[in-house]
């Protein structure tokens, strides 16, 4: 049987309902104009917004009898930085709301929230800067539990 807005779909929906509202959060508490986007969206042909972001993307997941663990990657990417001052801004904000046993909501592709939560675990790991002529990027790999279970 196939379900529409089954749990992976509602973690990737979560995910970036997440990115949303850290974007928000840069640009009230910053001052920035970041935009967020779903990096899995992208081809190679296609450009960004000419603007900074964030967003998920190489969602991978572990099924264990009735629960979901997983990593997904989070990357924030300034566009003309100079110096990289806003994109070190961002990341340290980011950083402080996805350190380990950060709880975040789930939510449906239309919005409607759901029982039960995205749990950032212990290994949270930020790479290396990736340099670009116009974009630089700084990515955490995140992993989690999600306490919605599978057929219960």
């Amino acid at each position: 049987m196939l379900i529409g807005n089954g749990l992976l779909n509602i973690i990737e929906s979560s995910l970036l309902a997440r990115a949303k509202a850290l974007a928000g959060a840069i640009n009230s508490t910053l001052g920035y104009n970041t935009k967020s986007v779903l990096f899995d969206d992208y081809t190679l042909e296609e450009k960004l917004p000419a603007q900074d972001i964030i967003g998920c993307w190489q969602l991978e997941v572990e099924v264990d009898d009735h629960l979901l663990s997983g990593t997904f990657l989070l990357t924030l990417s300034t566009f003309n930085d100079s110096g990289l001052f806003r994109l070190r801004n961002a990341v340290s904000l980011v950083f402080d709301e996805m350190k380990p046993m950060q709880e975040f909501n789930l939510y449906q592709p239309d919005g409607t929230q759901v029982d039960g939560t995205i749990i950032v675990m212990n290994g949270v790991k930020m790479l290396p800067v990736e340099k670009g002529d116009e974009r630089p990027a700084k990515t955490f790999a995140i992993p989690f539990k999600c306490t919605r279970t599978i057929g219960l």
